[in-house]
């Protein structure tokens, strides 16, 4: 065990380890409070009551008020009365939005936020993230705030209240995202097109059947949209808006010079991956979990892969470092 002192001032205020092996005076015991760094290590091979003494370590912190908020990768350290909140499997009500800042003061906002998103990506997903890779990150990061309305160089956009209901998310980042690769890549989006409704025409055929009204209803949205796409894309007048082949109008304030180069374009296809695994676990949004003062605020995450629930940690100690300092 680490950081693990002899301490025999305030056993009430210290975890007792027990007595010494040889030396049956001394005590052995961890007070977080007169660390200088207060870190400790338990280390053990399976079997040998490592969750146990875990967990009697945080029964003691929490008779002693300590705010306690309990990461538990695999679901084995839940204590008597401590809030439970899961994450991932079939309890999806609780999120944690990556994108919510600190809008107290006009030195934070978007602006300090976008590194922290960076630094998120970087260690769960990119470790060998390059300058150009975190160039792109970056500008990306802004243009969904700004598209949503938060300027990260004018705080009047989102300090006193006015970024109330307008902080973005990452389904929002991750629209952007396809936008901005069909937009330079429009033969893509059509394979993607037929791609897509042939995989639903086929489950609809194996479903009901050849000659079903849902599967002739979809092949002809099929064709539908195809022959819009040639009447709007390939003939001298064109149909603007009629066509769902059609590239999305993005919008006017995106400087897309920062994103056109072939190295830009490869790292929006491995965001768009990322972003795409990140958000069908369905907990990256506005809707913070119940924490509670005075309990143990006990955060299972058993039900996740190791690199969402690295980009879950990475996103929850910021928003818990926020909502502390708006309670100060």
């Amino acid at each position: 065990m680490n950081n693990v002192v002899q301490h025999l001032r305030q056993p009430d205020q210290s975890y007792i380890f027990g007595q010494g092996l040889f030396k049956k005076n001394e005590s052995f015991s961890w007070n977080p409070d007169e660390e200088e760094n207060p870190h400790l290590l338990i280390w053990g091979s399976s079997g040998t009551g490592k969750s146990y003494l875990l967990r009697e370590i945080i029964q003691h912190l929490s008779k002693l008020n300590k705010h306690i908020h309990l990461v538990d990768l695999h679901g084995d350290l839940a204590t008597p009365g401590d809030n439970s909140m899961q994450f991932g499997g079939h309890q999806r009500q609780y999120g944690i939005n990556p994108f919510q800042f600190d809008a107290s003061s006009e030195h934070a906002g978007p602006k300090q936020s976008i590194p922290s998103l960076i630094s998120m990506f970087r260690s769960t997903f990119m470790p060998n993230m390059g300058g150009i890779q975190e160039l792109v990150l970056r500008q990306l990061f802004s243009d969904t705030y700004l598209l949503a309305g938060l300027n990260k160089n004018n705080p009047a956009t989102w300090m006193d209240g006015a970024a109330e209901g307008k902080t973005p998310d990452l389904h929002t980042m991750l629209k952007l995202i396809k936008d901005i690769l069909i937009h330079f890549n429009s033969s893509n989006h059509v394979q993607a097109y037929i791609d897509n409704g042939i995989r639903d025409l086929k489950r609809l055929i194996k479903k009901h059947g050849h000659g079903h009204d849902l599967a002739e209803k979809q092949y002809e949205q099929i064709m539908a949209g195809l022959s819009s796409y040639v009447r709007t894309e390939c003939t001298e007048k064109k149909e603007e808006g009629s066509s769902p082949l059609s590239p999305p109008e993005l919008d006017s304030r995106i400087n897309l010079n920062i994103y056109s180069s072939k190295k830009a374009i490869s790292t929006f296809e491995s965001l768009a991956m990322y972003t795409n695994a990140l958000t069908d676990y369905g907990i990256f949004h506005s809707s913070p979990p119940p924490v509670r003062a005075g309990v143990i605020n006990r955060y299972n995450l058993q039900y996740m892969d190791d690199e969402i629930r690295r980009f879950f940690v990475e996103a929850l100690f910021p928003n818990l470092t926020r909502v502390y300092k708006q309670q100060a």
